[in-house]
């Protein structure tokens, strides 16, 4: 009997070791053409299989090798899966049938593509679909797939999402097919980063048959920290700009036709591509909804979780995302902080100030249709936005409404204290993504707006701290334009701080307008100091000089008193010890570097010395430290005055230069005619002590004392150490020629010494 077990048993051995050296030439001979039948049928599609192998020791075994599964030509040339090694069992008797048929599949190494295509008239279809054939599903093996990753395309391109590492398995638990059981995971990635996953999603579950035809679901699905910005791209087939982190766990479960949806997610570090990530401990929200899968449809609810009531809720639906995916996003906000809102769109983007805050809440209702336009409704309620060193600005209630394509804020009363309104509106449009902003005012005070606007940019504004402003300006901002400022506006009572001058200027009334950098204040009346003025002001950005400007005094100015206005330009900060000492050159500040002007100054009458200048009018060059006076004409004794002159502010204290001619000047009853180059710097009193003339004269008729007059006077003179001397003096009385020189003396006469024919002779005569 025990000779009988070994000789059997020898013999099972005998036939296990002829089968497995056998198998591979079995392989070729028999079943090579039988598998390649079977999977082609089974798949539906061309199938290519490089080596085949078949082995008994561990259960029969067909070991498949570099398999490729082409793709459907109408999808694209790019086949659906490339397989290194494929392992299929056999269901044991089919291998003596003539249909053969597989038990398992196992995937190694496997690359799939998954695309959807447009089919036209705005539909969709995914690759896959064919192999959810109910015939096929029948007869489905159980599929394995270890280390596989799957692409993502739409059409012919890759987009930049794909899943890497994953491993699934995919079996029926009963025999007869109506219950399956699922397991995968694997870990989001990009190809455009390294090549590795950044977050894990796990499902397990199982599908059951039951009296309705599409059966049942119940899986657990969750998903660690994964971008957003992918699986929007993978949902609508374009990165929205959006990104950030989500992670939760969601529960599938009921009828195909009517899957409940029930989970928690996790939001965090929601910012924009271009917007570096955001600190903070993220956006609890509870999940719910519901997913027909055989009508392609899916409703989703997405509530924050809060102590309150929910503050924020968003509502998606989309239907037949295999075909023509039409899906919309609406957000309902029910007393959702408006900081909160202003961080979020800080971090996606919007040019918000970091130093801007908020209060107040806001409700309503925002609905986003995919490949449509946004519509809704909502309402800011007792919202407040400040910035340091400013009041804040006071909504009571503004009204937000979108359609068309376009996010509109609807004219609302703002205030900046007890008494002081004015109203903005605002409009977005989505599309070509421009902004404008109107600020309008029936009489508000500058104050409403100027402390705000540094941030709001309104040109000129900023520097006004007081009056009144009425009219419309508008900002308008798109991707290819800078913001600007557009409008006209009427001022009256306003106070600006000049850097140029040592007192503000008075604006009674002056017309602004402004068009993007381009500023202009017309018909302007005002006073700088104690001087009324009036006049207008332009400020042309692209000119040589940006500056333009014409003045015109409105009464008599003495020039100790214009010289006391533009202090701050002629002695720029310096220290005392340099002042002492005249060490270096003066710290210029940055506006006198960078200014450039180009004016018009007219000055009814100005009192130098003990001179006055009527009808005063000099074209004026300002680049930087060098002022130039240009065409500078006026009236001196009923003579014509003209003259050049510059400032040079260089030095610490300012240098002046001048030539001066002068016509038809009335003096001791004739008339003079003279020439002179005029030198000076410093200020006050050192402007004279430094002063320096040189110059000539020529007169007719001059009667120099009630005693003598003299038909032809000429002389040189120089004025310098505060002493006026004459030389080259000639006059010619009677036909007779007086030759000499002469001297101012400390009595405030002139002495002449003249001689003729050797005859001497002192002639005093009053200046």
């Amino acid at each position: 009997m025990r000779a009988k077990v070994f000789k059997w048993g020898g013999v099972c051995f005998g036939l296990l070791l002829i089968a497995a050296v056998a198998a591979p030439k079995l392989t070729e001979g028999l079943y090579r053409d039988r598998i390649h039948e079977a999977l082609e049928s089974a798949l539906g599609r061309k199938v290519v299989i490089h080596d085949v192998h078949f082995g008994f020791l561990t259960g029969p075994q067909f070991t498949l090798g570099k398999v490729v599964i082409g793709e459907d030509p109408r999808i694209g040339v790019e086949p659906f899966a490339y397989v290194e090694t494929l392992s299929a069992r056999p269901q044991l008797f089919s291998l003596f049938t003539g249909n053969l048929a597989f038990s398992s599949l196992t995937l190694e190494d496997a690359q799939m593509n998954l695309a959807r295509v447009d089919t036209g008239r705005g539909a969709f279809r995914w690759n896959f679909e064919p192999f959810l054939r109910p015939n096929l599903l029948a007869a489905f093996p159980g599929i394995h797939v270890r280390g596989g990753r799957i692409n993502f395309k739409l059409g012919p391109t890759k987009i930049n999402f794909y899943l890497l590492d994953t491993d699934w398995d995919i079996a029926p638990a009963k025999p007869d097919g109506s219950d399956w059981t699922l397991k995968f995971e694997g870990a989001p990635a990009r190809t455009d980063r390294p090549a590795r996953g950044f977050g894990l999603i796990r499902a397990k579950g199982h599908w059951r048959q039951t009296e309705q035809k599409a059966g049942s679901v119940d899986f657990d699905l969750q998903l660690e920290k994964s971008e957003i910005g992918d699986i929007v791209t993978l949902i609508h087939g374009e990165d929205m700009g959006l990104h950030g982190v989500v992670s939760g766990r969601v529960r599938l479960q009921g009828p195909l036709a009517s899957i409940a949806v029930n989970g928690r997610m996790r939001v965090e570090e929601l910012h924009r591509w271009d917007q570096s990530i955001p600190l903070g401990e993220g956006w609890p929200v509870l999940l719910t909804g519901s997913w027909n899968l055989p009508g392609q449809q899916i409703s989703m609810e997405a509530r924050a979780i809060s102590e309150k009531d929910p503050m924020l809720v968003a509502l998606w639906r989309t239907s037949a995302y295999l075909s023509s995916p039409q899906s919309n996003v609406t957000f309902r906000a029910h007393q959702f902080p408006v900081a909160m809102l202003l961080d979020t769109a800080r971090h996606l983007g919007a040019q918000i100030p970091e130093n801007m805050k908020a209060s107040g809440t806001i409700d309503g209702e925002i609905s986003v249709p995919s490949g449509g336009s946004v519509s809704g409704t909502a309402t800011l309620q007792h919202a407040a936005f400040s910035i340091p060193g400013a009041p804040p600005l006071n909504f009571e209630t503004a009204s937000i409404e979108a359609a068309d394509g376009n996010i509109r804020m609807l004219p609302a009363t703002f205030s900046a204290g007890t008494h002081e309104e004015a109203s903005l509106s605002a409009e977005y449009n989505v599309g070509s993504k421009a902004l404008d902003v109107t600020l309008a005012s029936e009489g508000s005070p500058v104050s409403l707006i100027g402390n705000q606007g540094r941030w709001m940019g309104v040109p000129l504004i900023s520097i006004v701290n007081a009056g009144v402003w009425k009219g419309s300006l508008v900002y308008h901002q798109s991707p290819d334009t800078a913001g600007e400022w557009s409008g006209q506006a009427l001022l009256t009572g306003a106070i600006a701080s000049i850097p140029a001058l040592a007192k503000p200027v008075t604006i009674e009334s002056a017309q602004l307008q402004i068009e993007g950098p381009r500023i202009s204040l017309t018909r302007m009346r005002g006073q700088v100091g104690n001087v009324p003025f009036a006049g207008e002001y332009r400020y042309e950005p692209s000119a040589v000089h940006p500056h333009r400007f014409r003045f015109m005094a409105s009464r008599a100015i003495d020039a100790a008193e214009l010289e006391s206005l533009f202090l701050p330009t002629l002695r720029p900060k310096t220290s005392l010890l340099a002042l002492a000492l005249r060490l270096g050159n003066a710290q210029i500040p940055d506006w006198l570097r960078n200014f450039h002007a180009d004016g018009i100054i007219q000055i009814p009458q100005l009192h130098v010395g003990g001179a006055d200048l009527q009808r005063v009018r000099t074209s004026v060059l300002w680049d930087a430290q060098h002022i130039a006076f240009t065409d500078l004409q006026a009236h001196f004794r009923g003579g014509a005055v003209e003259a050049r002159g510059a400032i040079d502010l260089t030095e610490n204290s300012p240098v002046y230069s001048a030539s001066v001619r002068i016509a038809g000047m009335e003096w001791k009853s004739g008339t003079v005619d003279s020439s002179a180059v005029v030198q000076s710097s410093g200020v006050g009193r050192n402007l004279l002590a430094k002063l320096h003339v040189e110059g000539d004269l020529a007169g007719s008729d001059v009667a120099f004392t009630p005693e003598r007059t003299f038909e032809k006077l000429s002389a040189c003179y120089s004025f310098t150490d505060l002493r006026l001397r004459l030389t080259d003096v000639k006059a010619i009385e009677n036909g007779a020629t007086w030759l000499g020189n002469g001297a101012l003396q400390e009595d405030g006469r002139i002495a002449l010494q003249i001689s003729n024919a050797g005859r001497q002779v002192g002639v005093f005569g009053s200046l």
